[in-house]
């Protein structure tokens, strides 16, 4: 069974060589999108972060993520609540935290938490959500929610992918050979420097976010 590590309803992450514009999209995404055995991509804006707030001695490493397309994002991840099963929208209200995250940092919904950058910059947003937790710790923000805490644009480095329901029922071998070529097709395109399953190691995100 093909079930990704973090949780997550998308099967591969693309790490492109520079940011890309949501608007004019590039060659290498025009490349990934056009793919017959990709059902579809988006791009994201993935931060390696770590996580605090003020109620809290614990600091926490996470990733911030913002879709290019929040409305989509759904496709691509469970913003459920554990407790009450609710699927959250992801808008302009502040961001979306997973649960462990939430109790560690002993934040609850209309509180806010503190993210801080590699440069030593700390930010604040307010949650409005609170989601089931997976592998990793996230901070799900819209754009517009980003720039508001943070006075910046996001840079759109990666794209999340999910691979065509003709895999659905394969069986594993198949569905390695198909990963593999995959990934050497995406490989060759210039402007791809990285791509990484889901299913195939948790590591792979925290590698390729530092």
């Amino acid at each position: 069974s093909k079930t990704p590590v973090t949780g997550s309803k998308y099967d591969f992450q693309i790490v492109f060589s520079e940011p890309q514009s949501i608007n004019a999209h590039s060659a290498a995404y025009n490349k990934a999108a056009s793919d017959a055995r990709i059902e579809s991509v988006m791009l994201t804006s993935m931060k390696a972060m770590t996580a605090s707030s003020e109620r809290s001695s614990k600091s926490l490493e996470v990733y911030t993520l913002v879709p290019a397309s929040p409305q989509s994002i759904r496709s691509y991840v469970e913003l459920r609540s554990r407790t009450n099963g609710v699927e959250y929208e992801l808008d302009d209200s502040g961001a979306i935290i997973t649960e462990k995250l939430a109790k560690d940092t002993k934040t609850d919904v209309g509180e806010k938490i503190l993210f801080t950058d590699s440069d030593g910059n700390t930010y604040s947003v307010t949650v409005s959500a609170i989601v089931e937790n997976y592998t990793f710790h996230y901070i799900y923000m819209t754009e517009e929610t980003y720039k508001a805490a943070t006075g910046k644009s996001p840079e759109y480095s990666y794209a999340i992918g999910r691979l065509s329901s003709t895999f659905s029922k394969a069986d594993e071998d198949t569905l390695t050979n198909a990963k593999g070529l995959i990934s050497t097709d995406l490989m060759k395109t210039s402007g791809i420097t990285a791509v990484a399953f889901t299913s195939d190691t948790t590591e792979s995100i925290s590698r390729i976010t530092d």
